[in-house]
């Protein structure tokens, strides 16, 4: 299993607004995996870890496609058994969950009170997505059933709140270093939205696309009515450079450098400062 890249010159932040990161894979669908067998591999691999067990809605993953006009459109199923649905399986405390049905596998990791920090993406994030997405193997192979991987994301979830340097939605060009001041003659602005989406692409591949980056920033309330910006971050693309798990870790650590640095350039020096950049 590869270890994940930790470059020198990667940015670094102390004290980040990150909320909550998911790393996904989606995989070609395995008929045999019912709802009922989905509840068979909770409880074989994850009851112990994931004792808390909802039903969700199912999730479909969106692909990304190259050189192509993507459509969208409805999915329809002329299947004659119930909807297939999502199980959402998380711990005690409600922070680490993972997320399962027939065609996609998900680890989150969740802020839920100011005391929690961010346990990092090379110390534990990775490796525990890496060790679930493993057991989840194991109990396909048990089964006879093959993983075949066909899409990566990681996702970063930012709350960025008041800290000093900025007071309302109105300061979000303190915050964000691609706006301009966001005010008229006599009024400033109450809310904002904009996204943005590149191409990833690695020299190795001489310069092929192997994935997008997508950003987004809302401006948003706190369920205490104190002014926040959402800012998501998504890179999301095929596994590539190697067979299995190894090519979609590979996938995700990429990723999340584009993650990582789209946050960084982004945002601004002032706000660097309140996160205690420290490289």
């Amino acid at each position: 299993m590869p270890l994940a890249r930790t470059s020198d010159t990667l940015p670094h932040f102390e004290n980040p607004p990150v909320v909550e990161v998911v790393l996904s894979v989606a995989f070609e669908p395995i008929p045999e995996l019912s709802n009922i067998g989905l509840v068979g591999l909770w409880s074989d691999a994850f009851v112990t870890k994931f004792p808390e067990a909802k039903e969700m809605p199912p999730y479909s993953p969106p692909v990304e496609q190259f050189g192509v006009r993507q459509s969208g459109g409805v999915r329809m199923s002329t299947g004659s058994g119930p909807p297939p649905v999502r199980l959402w399986l998380s711990d005690s405390k409600g922070r680490d969950l993972i997320q399962l049905q027939h065609d996609w596998f998900a680890r989150n990791w969740r802020k839920l009170g100011d005391g929690d920090e961010y346990p990092r993406y090379e110390r534990s994030i990775r490796q525990a997505f890496a060790d679930d997405l493993s057991a989840l193997v194991g109990q396909f192979e048990r089964r006879e059933w093959r993983m075949v991987p066909t899409q990566c994301e990681v996702t970063y979830i930012n709350h960025i709140k008041p800290t000093g340097f900025w007071a309302d939605h109105g300061d979000a060009a303190t915050v964000f270093s691609r706006l301009r001041p966001l005010s008229m003659s006599d009024s400033r602005a109450e809310a904002l939205s904009f996204k943005a989406s590149y191409l990833m692409r690695d020299s190795s591949m001489s310069g092929a696309p192997i994935g997008r980056l997508h950003a987004q920033v809302e401006s948003a309330f706190s369920d205490r009515g104190e002014p926040l910006f959402v800012f998501n971050l998504t890179a999301r693309g095929a596994p590539f450079d190697a067979p299995g798990i190894d090519g979609v870790l590979h996938f995700l650590d990429r990723g999340r450098e584009w993650v990582v640095s789209t946050f960084t350039d982004w945002t601004t020096e002032e706000a660097h400062k309140a996160w205690r950049r420290v490289q």
